[in-house]
């Protein structure tokens, strides 16, 4: 009886070895990459997150994922804040035209001072993983005031 063998990676390749056969496939050991940027609403994307204030309105984050050639699941981010009231648990990412692109957009909390971080996980579809953890929004919704004037 001849031997048979199936096998299936992690992607979803599969392959069925019969007795005397030889096969071989890739095995991606390589983890995605993922760079972010921040929008304020009606700004360009910046590198790092500048403070922001409720009046600015929103706040997006765009994150582009390298390394791979394309996602396993929809990449999501886990919003933490101490000072301000955020979703809990993961939020899926919205996609956009490249499929290595992907966006969530928050409110600027109107009231209070405060940060909120956020923390991006992605997945290629050999199950190699990313997470990267920044500062999202630094909140400053207080009025500047005066401490001293003095007479020149």
């Amino acid at each position: 009886m001849p031997t048979l063998v199936a096998v299936q990676d992690q992607a979803g390749n599969t392959a069925t070895l019969g007795s005397g056969q030889v096969t071989t496939f890739a095995v991606d050991n390589t983890k995605p990459s993922v760079n972010l940027s921040y929008l304020i609403d009606g700004a360009t994307y910046v590198a790092a997150p500048r403070a922001v204030r409720g009046a600015d309105g929103g706040m997006t984050v765009r994150a582009t994922f390298t390394n791979t050639a394309s996602l396993g699941p929809t990449p999501t981010l886990t919003i933490a804040s101490t000072q301000f009231s955020v979703p809990v648990g993961p939020q899926a990412m919205n996609p956009t035209a490249d499929p290595l692109v992907w966006e969530y957009r928050q409110a600027v909390p109107t009231s209070g001072d405060g940060t909120i971080t956020l923390t991006v996980n992605g997945a290629d579809p050999a199950g190699n993983t990313v997470t990267e953890t920044n500062e999202f929004m630094r909140v400053d919704n207080s009025l500047p005031y005066v401490t001293s004037i003095t007479r020149v």
